[in-house]
């Protein structure tokens, strides 16, 4: 993630939204003196500074457990009833102390999307001057559907898989200027999409024979819903830490395509993944040099480039907020700080005119979940929607 270097102090926004995942303290270590910790003191700067009417953060479930940051780093100090012992206790008494009302609410995501993502949800409404302070405003946080959206309904086909064109590369989240540096590689024929993807020989022996938590069952199957994504996805592959697709024998399990990773979240097909850089990836284009040795060397600088590309778009997705999800809530957060802000809701006939922002906020996030599926498996998830809710 990038983190702008200024601010606009002239900002007008009404709701700001901020994923603090990564200021969540899984440990007791001392997060006062974590660079990582310290950027929630910044959005408390900010929200003091600008008093949007409302904001939007989300974290991990695990905050409410988390012991707070100032315990951690003064556990000599004399606990009194005010203080603050978990680290949600103490955001949320920051997020007061600025003017704040605080809601929290844990939610999944497996009604929006294909994965069972959890996540605590945090919401601020801008307290009212001219009220008594100790009177807090109710906030209701809006229903979640369930789509029940299956792995099989962000999955590539098996054909999509096996064609080597530059369009079925590029709807896997390889650009075409990543693709080119690989098609000059190989020189000859051009493999299929799904192995650049499928893990090695090794990685499979480890699975199988040393990883003491993976089994065949953990695959995403057709039927199963997801793994929650994460920023590690593709990283110790071989301890069984990242889920794998199953693929046809003899080929092994293969890794989700960066687009499979964007469908899982909730990002629409028509979102653009990330692009080659070629500055940062730099690869020789000196392919005259015959020598075995040295080809070898530079098809393994392409490989690790390739790689380190395919990793970075698993840490973004990884880190990311499930769009549908913050649909919902931002359209219930909208009904709030407008029908509150508007006094005249009747027009000239007498009916109302008020618009009901919590129904757009849902139908949004439907239609991001449906935009999300496979364009081979739409009908039959729009048909077994049909089937379910309106018969």
């Amino acid at each position: 993630k990038r983190r702008r270097k200024d601010a606009n102090n002239n900002s007008s926004s009404n709701v700001t939204e901020h994923d603090t995942t990564n200021d969540s303290t899984q440990n007791n270590n001392n997060t006062n003196n974590s660079g990582r910790g310290q950027l929630f003191t910044q959005i408390v700067r900010v929200l003091k500074h600008v008093q949007p009417k409302a904001f939007l953060l989300e974290n991990v479930p695990g905050l409410l457990t988390t012991p707070a940051f100032s315990s951690s780093s003064s556990s000599s100090t004399t606990t009194t009833s005010s203080t603050p012992t978990t680290a949600w206790q103490e955001i949320e008494k920051a997020l007061q102390n600025v003017g704040y009302h605080v809601y929290m609410e844990a939610i999944s995501s497996r009604g929006l999307t294909s994965q069972a993502r959890k996540r605590l949800y945090i919401v601020g409404l801008l307290q009212d001057k001219t009220r008594n302070k100790t009177s807090k405003p109710s906030f209701q946080f809006p229903f979640m559907p369930d789509l029940k959206l299956r792995a099989m309904d962000v999955l590539h086909t098996q054909n999509e898989l096996i064609d080597a064109s530059l369009s079925s590369f590029i709807s896997m989240g390889i650009p075409e200027s990543l693709l080119s540096i690989l098609q000059q590689q190989q020189q000859q024929d051009t493999k299929q999409p799904a192995s650049y993807f499928q893990i090695s020989d090794a990685q499979l022996h480890q699975l199988l024979h040393k990883s003491k938590s993976w089994k065949p069952a953990k695959l995403a199957w057709n039927d199963k819903t997801c793994d929650t994504i994460d920023s590690h996805y593709g990283i110790s592959i071989g301890k069984g830490h990242s889920q794998l697709v199953p693929s046809p024998a003899p080929y092994h399990p293969r890794k989700f395509t960066p687009r499979e990773c964007a469908r899982i979240m909730g990002f629409p097909n028509t979102y653009q993944l990330g692009d080659f850089d070629k500055t940062r990836f730099f690869v020789s284009n000196n392919t005259n040099d015959n020598n075995d040795e040295d080809n070898n060397r530079r098809d393994n600088t392409v490989d690790s480039r390739f790689n380190g590309f395919i990793k970075e778009q698993y840490y973004m997705l990884g880190n990311a907020v499930c769009p549908p999800v913050i649909a919902v809530l931002a359209g219930a957060i909208l009904e709030h700080i407008l029908s509150s802000s508007c006094n005249d809701n009747v027009d000239e006939k007498g009916q109302d005119k008020k618009e009901n922002w919590v129904k757009k906020g849902l139908e949004t996030g439907i239609q991001l979940s449906l935009d999300a599926i496979s364009p081979v498996h739409l009908d039959a998830v729009c048909q077994r929607l049909h089937s379910s809710y309106c018969q």
